[in-house]
């Protein structure tokens, strides 16, 4: 659970302090900037789906980028 011990006022509270779930261990920072841009407190400024499924097709197809889910799931 990402808000762990945090209530639904308390997320929301802790939202628009600007707070956002840190970045995973076995996430790489491209994927987590990719994950920040979704949450940008403007909705204008989030990603389309559109914009979002180019932006994750690009990413996967660097074979650098590429990890195996299993690494990634705990």
């Amino acid at each position: 659970m990402p808000y762990s011990g945090m209530m639904g006022p308390q997320v929301i509270q802790k939202l628009d302090q600007g707070y956002r779930i840190p970045q995973p261990e076995n996430c790489p920072q491209e994927l987590y900037n990719i994950m920040l841009q979704c949450w940008n407190v403007e909705p204008q400024e989030r990603p389309t789906f559109e914009t979002l499924h180019w932006k994750l097709e690009d990413y996967y197809a660097d074979s650098t980028a590429y990890i195996d889910s299993n690494d990634f799931v705990r």
